[in-house]
């Protein structure tokens, strides 16, 4: 099976790039992915995931490599093939081609969190005791995708879980400042910062600031991985794969619900709002 990762979200990528491989294992496959055109910065897929390269039934052309060298055919050719497997792949039957416990136990295999080599301790951001992790994605997710949810929304289900502290993973550090407004114990990656996520911005960054930022994210969800509780909303590829990683245990969506086709084209609440309201002003 062919593969290609492109410049979408890391883990809009990394969850792709886990049901390609899924779904090549299932029918005894080998999975062929190109990282050449990438946006990963200057580290290779296999510098995040060093044992990658323990997988036989995974070849992966990283970096300045050409696809041919590895593959055994023209760029012109691997493009097609991965075109065509994303569309076998990327549609409503991926649905009822996936057990959860088998998908959950390779996301294990591909996610490592005790031999990943890029992420830290963090043991200042990990609390002590039983802790609920919360994702709350912002920034260009909010544009046509997801719904604004706010942070009492998440406070909400915390306390409904009787959480006494919690991690929060978020893309907006305005996030933090309203969580900390409360009385529940916060912590966080002192190193993630930020006014909302911005895809086009990160694929403008030089290289070093890409990695330096998928470093961070890694680091979050190493801590989310960890939680005793997870709350997000399906709307995020992160809180879809720490759903899929969890196999739908002890995590909850105040947002979307979750299926394995997800079509992020679908378009907000408060876009299709405005998209309506627009017809009345135009000449």
């Amino acid at each position: 099976m062919y593969w290609k990762w492109t410049k979408r979200g890391f883990f809009s990528e990394f969850n792709l790039f886990l049901y390609a491989y899924y779904i090549a294992k299932k029918n005894n496959e080998t999975l062929f992915l190109d990282v050449t055109e990438s946006n990963l910065g200057s580290g290779r897929l296999t510098e995040y995931f060093p044992y990658f390269h323990e997988y036989t039934d995974l070849r992966i052309a990283e970096a300045a490599s050409d696809p041919k060298d590895v593959f055994g055919v023209d760029r012109a050719v691997f493009d097609k093939r991965a075109e065509r497997s994303f569309k076998r792949l990327w549609n409503q039957g991926l649905n009822h081609k996936i057990d959860d416990t088998s998908l959950s136990e390779l996301a294990r295999q591909l996610f490592k969190v005790d031999a990943i080599s890029t992420l830290e301790p963090l043991s200042s951001c990990i609390p002590k005791n039983p802790f609920i992790g919360i994702h709350v994605r912002r920034g260009d997710k909010l544009i046509n995708e997801a719904d604004y949810i706010p942070v009492s929304s998440y406070l909400d289900e915390v306390k409904r879980q009787s959480g006494q502290a919690i991690f929060v993973s978020t893309d907006d550090q305005s996030v933090i400042e309203e969580l900390n407004n409360d009385t529940i114990s916060i912590h966080w990656n002192k190193n993630n910062f930020g006014n909302g996520h911005n895809q086009n911005e990160f694929n403008n960054l030089v290289d070093e600031g890409k990695t330096r930022a998928i470093q961070v994210l890694l680091a979050d969800v190493f801590v989310l991985l960890k939680s005793d509780y997870f709350v997000g909303d399906y709307a995020s590829n992160i809180a879809r794969f720490v759903a899929i990683y969890r196999g739908h245990k002890n995590v909850k969506s105040i947002g979307k619900s979750f299926t394995h086709y997800y079509d992020p084209g679908r378009q907000s609440t408060l876009y299709r709002f405005y998209k309506y309201m627009a017809q009345f002003y135009e000449k």
